[in-house]
């Protein structure tokens, strides 16, 4: 199934190139090399001329120097292929990608490679041959390191030396030392691999016992050399198994991020096309109680028709207000939280606050600065069946989400369930939660504390949105384990202003109309209720239509707002929706008496279904005003 993923990537391009910024993804090189007709084509070749053995298995098996001989066997048989070394343009592109040479290139068309032509194929003939290695770029240059403790098979065994180190750092290490000592207490054999390829000119750079005869090295020469070439500068070293596991996480993950925010943000039309939130994010505050608070009563106490209903609570305070490039840098990267150390965070708001959007930029933040693997829980889609199930929560992950990014319909792969169990142990999974106001059902803030209190969250970080009511009522829940912090509102003018900007484009002369009137002396009122970016979306969007005033008062705001909703088109057929105003006055004591009875219904308090407003307005003469729809 991974491989699929894979082949889909490698499609993209003709040629194999290397995002240098992407460390992980030169894993992939070695799969794809491993995988190709010429390895296999050059592995037959050599076990027939006795070079290379039919299985590594006997040689694995040898307590001493069975895997030092198989690396060695390798080595001579790519020897006797005359492959010369070349830098040329290969070496690179650009000073963000590189070039990189398929094992067709190196071991028949052309003959030739560069040292991480080179170590990739020599690290891709280690994998077929069940060897554990490691690809290692110093300053200047590249090599390989192979385990002589473990197989490749062996990969997750807890006492391998080093796999802690890599399986922290995503399959990454950059230690110098640590990576030394694994050397000099030979865990692992480190090879210089542009030794098995013939040069004139890296005779002329390497030290005097370094000679080459034939232009080539010998296979001891090149363990000693390669040894040597760990006192360069370490970029970074690959645990190949691990960063090629990290690296499919990576893509898996990020392919499901483009299957749910981005495509639900972008396609609203609120957007117009583009999300302008994404250059623009609303402040935060973190939330404690006050020294003399007391307990607010439970929410079986708790009467939402009360006068409190969806109005702060009093009790509780802002005592730090947190500008976009803080809150990443502290909070997120740093974890710095009192409460959790950055590993529950909770961010609750009024709707349309930009929670949601702050949960995409977290999402991508992680991916960007390899922090780690976000995946997206909608918390309103997850199946009522699934909610009621006592597992719910791992449910969803290993069976919905999984079988969502295998593309399976029936049934989640079962290497693709115990993939996914391991990474979830490895403290680099971020579960970010979005919409728990939006589950239909009691209590969900609390359904989802004890879903996070069972053993597979344990080493999983998360950041949950929820509504500003859902949180007021259900604060308790997650007062002991969270860090709370809530979505602030824009400043007036400065962010205001620049979300405009965003929503019509620059030098628009309809957004700087809007920005003009919003400036006029009697708009004080208006300016407050924009602050919200739902409430400015919608006012954008009514202003692109045509409106050419401004309302007077809060009433008028929103009689505006109801007013033009039904006017907005179809997105399925681009024609409005024709409501004759009797039934638009129909429809909305409708809605109304639907609101209040929902207010006192538990499972409807937070979010009403669709299948529920249906179900509801089909009683209802004002239903018909949809054709019956």
């Amino acid at each position: 199934m991974k491989q699929a993923v894979v082949r889909r990537v490698r499609e993209d391009a003709m040629q194999w190139f290397w995002d240098k910024k992407d460390d992980l993804g030169l894993a992939r090189f070695v799969i794809y090399s491993k995988d190709s007709e010429a390895v296999k084509t050059f592995i037959e070749k050599a076990v027939k001329s006795s070079h290379l053995p039919k299985s590594g298995y006997d040689l694995h098996q040898d307590p001493n120097d069975g895997r030092k001989q198989l690396v060695e066997k390798i080595y001579h048989a790519l020897r006797e292929n005359k492959v010369e070394y070349d830098l040329n343009e290969y070496h690179e592109l650009s000073g963000d990608r590189q070039l990189i040479r398929t094992p067709e290139e190196i071991l028949d068309t052309q003959g030739k490679g560069t040292c991480l032509d080179l170590a990739i194929l020599f690290c891709a003939i280690c994998w077929y041959y069940d060897l554990l290695s490691i690809l290692i770029l110093v300053e200047g240059h590249a090599l390989v390191a192979v385990s002589l403790t473990h197989s490749l098979r062996d990969w997750e065994n807890e006492e391998r030396r080093g796999k802690q180190l890599f399986w922290e750092g995503l399959g990454r290490l950059t230690d110098t030392r640590e990576l030394q000592k694994m050397v000099k207490r030979e865990d692992y054999l480190a090879v210089e691999c542009t030794g098995f390829a013939k040069s004139e000119t890296l005779s002329e750079c390497e030290d005097k016992k370094f000679q080459r005869e034939d232009g080539v090295l010998s296979f001891d020469q090149a363990v000693e050399l390669g040894c040597k070439q760990l006192e360069r500068p370490l970029k970074f070293a690959l645990d190949i198994h691990i960063a090629y596991n990290f690296w499919w996480s990576k893509v898996v993950c990020q392919n499901r991020l483009e299957a749910e925010p981005i495509k639900r943000l972008i396609n609203s039309p609120l957007t117009n096309g583009e999300n302008p939130l994404l250059k623009l994010y609303v402040p935060l505050g973190l939330i404690e109680r006050k020294p003399d608070a007391q307990r607010r009563r439970s929410e079986n106490d708790f009467s939402p028709e009360g006068s409190s209903f969806n109005q702060p609570d009093y009790q509780y305070e802002v005592v730090r207000k947190y500008e976009h490039k803080e809150f990443f840098e502290e909070v997120l990267k740093q974890k710095s939280s009192s409460r959790s150390q950055g590993k529950r965070l909770a961010i609750v708001g009024d709707p349309g606050g930009g929670k949601t959007t702050l949960l995409q930029r977290i999402a991508y933040w992680i991916l960007e600065e390899k922090q780690g693997l976000p995946i997206w829980v909608p918390l309103g889609s997850v199946e009522e069946t699934d909610k009621a199930n006592e597992g719910w929560l791992y449910r969803y992950l290993s069976e919905t989400w999984l079988k969502n990014v295998a593309g399976e319909p029936e049934k989640t792969p079962i290497e693709w369930q115990q993939t996914f169990a391991e990474l979830l142990k490895s403290g680099q999974v971020w579960l970010l939660l979005d919409g728990a106001d939006e589950m239909a059902l009691k209590s969900p803030l609390m359904r989802v504390k004890e879903q996070l209190a069972k053993g597979w969250a344990d080493s999983v970080r998360v950041v949950l949105s929820c509504r500003l009511n859902l949180w007021e009522v259900e604060k308790e829940a997650l007062w002991e384990k969270f860090d709370i912090y809530r979505t602030l509102e824009f400043n007036y003018p400065d962010q205001v202003h620049q979300f405009i900007n965003n929503w019509f484009g620059e030098d628009n002369p309809k957004a700087k109309g809007l920005q003009d009137k919003l400036a006029e002396e009697n708009r004080k009122r208006l300016q407050n209720l924009v602050k919200n970016p739902l409430r400015l979306a919608l006012l954008c969007r009514i202003w692109k239509k045509g409106l050419g005033t401004l309302p007077d008062t809060k009433a008028d705001f929103y009689r505006l707002l109801v007013e033009n909703h039904y006017k907005w088109k179809d997105d399925s057929t681009n024609e409005e929706f024709d409501i004759p105003d009797d039934r638009k006055k129909e429809l909305n004591r409708a809605l109304g008496q639907l609101a209040r009875d929902a207010i006192d219904r538990e499972d409807f308090r937070f979010r009403l279904r669709e299948s529920s407003i249906r179900k509801y307005l089909h009683r209802m003469k004002s239903f018909h005003c949809f054709g019956g729809r």
